[in-house]
């Protein structure tokens, strides 16, 4: 397993994740290439066997208080593996070393095992956000407190 900065090259497999892992919230090509190249904050992919097994971005703010989990994902067929582990526990490294004091992230109310995953990993429900994803599509919103 090796987890590395993305590069355009891997766009095309990051899409194939995104599109097989999201219903409404999904990324589209020209987002997620911004998101590689532009934002301000981190876009790794996962590596298994020489494939793109899954992907994470996180973001900063020009006044940074905490690192925003933006979007993680791991190729449906890989999963049950503790790559989503992987990458959560890159995000939490990449935010201490930039000495920040939270963590946070949005997932859908309907992702049981995302929430399970981050609950595990210290994060604490503080909000739900109603039609976060579209009408009806709520998310919850946790923090990890570093």
């Amino acid at each position: 397993m090796l987890i590395r900065q993305a590069t355009r090259a891997d766009l095309k497999a990051i899409l194939t994740i995104e599109n097989s892992s999201f219903e409404a919230e999904r990324f589209t090509r020209s987002q997620l290439l911004y998101l590689m190249t532009k934002a301000r904050g981190l876009f790794l992919v996962l590596e298994l066997e020489e494939e793109i097994a899954g992907y994470l971005s996180v973001l900063t703010h020009k006044k940074p208080h905490s690192l925003r989990i933006y979007s993680i994902a791991v190729d449906p067929a890989r999963r049950g593996m503790k790559l989503g582990q992987a990458l959560i526990e890159k995000a939490i490294a990449y935010a201490l070393e930039l000495g920040l004091p939270a963590l946070s992230l949005e997932v859908n109310t309907e992702n049981s095992p995302a929430i399970s995953l981050y609950a595990r990993n210290g994060f604490e429900a503080v909000e739900i956000l109603e039609d976060y994803y579209g009408k009806g599509e709520n998310a919850l919103k946790m923090i990890k407190k570093l």
